[in-house]
């Protein structure tokens, strides 16, 4: 029997990183478009065999038994099924060049890393808004979990927990980028149902306030009511936005700017606006209340978009520059509160 740790140049407790290693380090140096030698297309398929087999948890722990001599189904054929078809594969990927073995060769690795960032094509195609908030609840207890052990309150948790907890879901990958979604609805919703429950404790001055001091707040501070009647309108067009059709000329022009890859910067300044407003001696209960709500939404929604949405230069430079805006803003902040 081959031994296939040999092969690769392992030993038998090598871990899966460690396998891929071996085996582009190997697949470089006997693939037939870089080695000449008249033994590299052997060596090759060999190397690729092994590679097969070892990588898949299955077909490596029945090598395992038969190499120890304790494999004794009666369905040795199987396996030996798998060893043709690793054979073949690595007939196939003699034939090409080595630029396109390399894509095809670790092309699950680059999906597997796809939906860990975007989350499985079949889970995507039927999440649901129900979906969504289980999600984003999770999320949130992960993130409460995770304050609690880290002040000693509760048992350290570990973090592959977390991210199995969070990740999978009846065996697809979720997706880091519905996580974030998932969350952002979540506080959506929680921030609905308490101000729900405050207009319905408090409807008799609501209404009052409605028809009686409106007016009076609208002549007086009518560009603060204004300015969240309009952040109001945004996170709407925003949410929906990809549902609603736009003229052809209006989407040719957004297609061809790079307005929307800064909409994460605008939605934080409207944050700060109305974090201000919040802070302001004008602000009421109710419109404080509103205003506040609409501050966490919004420069929540502007840090997903701004690092996850924008194609703006690469996640570390927006990241950085993040960093330095909410710093200005901070300190701008004091100044004007």
């Amino acid at each position: 029997m081959k031994d296939y740790y040999k092969i690769l140049e392992i030993n038998p407790n090598s871990t899966k990183d460690e396998i891929r290693k071996a085996y582009r380090r190997l697949a470089k140096q006997w693939h037939p478009d870089m080695n000449k030698s008249e033994n590299a297309h052997d060596k090759f398929i060999e190397i690729t065999e092994a590679y097969e087999i070892l990588i898949d948890d299955h077909n490596r722990a029945h090598y395992d038994a038969m190499r120890n001599n304790t494999y004794y189904s009666k369905n040795e054929s199987d396996f030996y099924d798998k060893q043709e078809e690793a054979r073949s594969k690595g007939e196939y990927y003699s034939s090409i060049s080595f630029e396109e073995f390399l894509l095809k060769a670790f092309e699950v690795i680059a999906e597997v890393g796809k939906a860990t960032l975007f989350g499985e094509d079949e889970f995507n195609r039927s999440i649901t808004f129900k979906n969504y908030i289980g999600i984003g609840l999770r999320g949130w207890l992960s993130v409460l979990l995770l304050i609690l052990s880290f002040t000693g309150v509760l048992a350290p948790i570990t973090i592959p927990v977390l991210l199995k907890m969070n990740l999978i879901d009846k065996g697809r990958i979720i997706g880091i980028k519905n996580i974030f979604i998932g969350m952002f609805i979540a506080m959506g919703v929680i921030l609905a149902i308490i101000f729900g429950i405050y207009t319905i404790v408090n409807v008799e001055y609501i209404v009052d306030y409605i028809y009686f001091d409106l007016s009076f707040y609208c002549f007086e501070y009518g560009y603060k009511f204004i300015l969240l009647i309009v952040c109001g309108i945004f996170i709407l067009v925003y949410i929906y936005s990809g549902r609603m059709k736009l003229k052809a000329s209006i989407k040719k022009v957004l297609e061809n700017s790079n307005i929307k890859n800064f909409v994460g910067l605008v939605l934080w300044v409207l944050s700060i606006i109305c974090m201000i407003y919040v802070e302001s001696d004008s602000a009421n209960i109710f419109s404080g209340l509103i205003a506040l709500g609409l501050s966490i939404l919004l420069f929540l929604m502007g840090t997903f978009h701004w690092l996850f949405m924008s194609k703006y230069k690469n996640f570390f430079i927006r990241l950085v520059l993040g960093i330095i805006f909410i710093i200005l803003s901070v300190v701008y902040m004091d100044i004007l509160i």
